[in-house]
C-alpha cells in the first residue's frame, strides 16, 4: 500500500503557481491537485481565484497571507509585475523587509493554506461549512485497510494511516478498540497498550513529536488473540471515522469460503450498520477472491465499511 501524496502535490502546486507571472488561467490549469480542492477542473477560473483568495484571507498570520497574495499577483498593487522576484523586491521595500524574508513568509503561508484548503474551512469553500476538524488534532489524508479471511474466520488485518497533524508536538496517536486481537506496530512507532473497562487503548509513540502540517504515516497489523477462543467468524470490516478522512480504501481477501453477497456502506451509526443493501451498494468478486471499496470525505464518528453474508 502506498500512501497518497495529495497533500504534497497541493504544496507543490502552490509553489508552482506563484512563480513568474503568478496565478494565470494557463498555470492554474496545470495545478491539478489545487484545482481539485477548489471545486474541480470545470469551475471557472474566476471562481477558483475567489476561493483561493478567500482561503488565503482566512489565514491567522496576516503578514504571511499578504506576502502570498503578492507572490500570486493577486494583490492589485503588484499584479502588473511579471516576475516573482521583482514583486518581492517592490513589496519588501514598501514594508521594510528583504526578499528572503518575504520568501519565508510565502512558504509559511503555503503550509497553512494547504491545511485550510484540504479541510475546506473558509468562507467560499466548495464544501459548504467545510469538514469539521474533530478534536483539532489531525486530518486523515488517506487510510488503507486490508483484511484476510480464511474459511469465514478472521486471519489478519493490516492498516495504514497517512495524516496531516493540525497541532505541533503531537507525540502519539491513540486507537481505541474492543477487538480481541493482538496489535503490532509495522512502522517506526513504539506501541504501548493499556487494558480498559470496555476494550484496549493502543498508543503509538513517534520517535520525534510530529509538527503541524508535516505529513506522517502510521502502520500497524492485527491478528486474532487465540489464547481463549478460536478466531471469530467475520461478517463485516468497518471503522468509525471520528477524525476527518479524505479517502479510505478497504480491501478484503477471502481464502477458501466465498461470501454469497457483499455490499459497501457509509455514514451509518453503530445501530444502523451494516444496513439493508441497495442494488448500487452490492460488490462482486468477479470470480476472484478480493473485494475492494473506496470512500471519500468521512467524518462525524459514523461508520463506513463492507459487509457480507455466508
Amino acid at each position: 500500500m502506498n500512501p497518497s501524496s495529495q497533500y504534497e502535490d497541493l504544496i507543490n502546486d502552490l509553489f508552482y503557481l506563484k512563480k513568474d507571472s503568478g496565478c494565470t488561467p494557463a498555470r492554474l490549469k496545470q495545478a491539478s491537485a489545487l484545482l481539485q480542492v477548489l471545486g474541480g477542473e470545470d469551475e471557472p477560473y474566476e471562481v477558483c481565484c475567489r476561493r483561493l483568495s478567500s482561503a488565503i484571507g482566512s489565514l491567522q498570520d496576516k503578514e504571511n497571507a499578504e506576502a502570498l497574495l503578492v507572490a500570486l499577483a493577486f494583490h492589485p498593487k503588484y499584479a502588473h509585475i511579471s516576475l516573482l522576484q521583482n514583486r518581492r523586491i517592490k513589496y519588501g521595500k514598501e514594508i521594510g523587509r528583504g526578499p528572503e524574508t518575504i520568501a519565508n513568509r510565502e512558504s509559511a503561508a503555503i503550509s497553512e493554506l494547504a491545511i485550510q484548503l484540504i479541510s475546506a474551512r473558509y468562507n467560499l469553500s466548495p464544501l459548504p461549512g467545510g469538514i469539521p476538524a474533530m478534536h483539532n488534532s489531525a486530518i486523515h489524508e488517506r487510510i488503507e485497510i486490508c483484511t484476510l479471511v480464511r474459511d469465514q474466520r478472521w486471519v489478519e488485518t493490516r492498516e495504514m494511516y497517512k495524516m496531516i497533524p493540525l497541532i505541533d508536538d503531537l507525540e502519539y496517536v491513540t486507537i481505541g478498540s474492543d477487538i480481541r486481537g493482538i496489535f503490532s506496530s509495522t512502522c517506526e512507532c513504539t506501541l504501548k497498550t493499556t487494558v480498559m473497562k470496555d476494550g484496549k487503548q493502543h498508543r503509538f509513540y513517534y520517535p520525534r513529536p510530529l509538527r503541524r502540517g508535516v505529513p506522517a504515516v502510521l502502520s500497524l497489523s492485527m491478528i486474532p488473540d487465540t489464547s481463549t477462543d478460536e478466531p471469530p467468524i467475520l461478517l463485516e470490516e468497518t471503522r468509525a471515522f471520528h477524525e476527518p478522512t479524505l479517502s479510505f480504501g478497504l480491501e478484503i481477501v477471502f481464502m477458501g469460503d466465498k461470501p454469497t453477497r457483499l455490499w459497501r456502506y457509509e455514514q451509518l451509526s453503530i445501530y444502523e450498520r451494516p444496513g439493508a443493501p441497495k442494488k448500487s451498494q452490492l460488490l462482486d468478486l468477479n470470480g476472484g477472491s478480493v473485494a475492494r471499496a473506496e470512500f471519500t470525505d468521512l467524518y462525524g464518528g459514523l461508520f463506513a465499511g463492507v459487509a457480507w453474508e455466508w
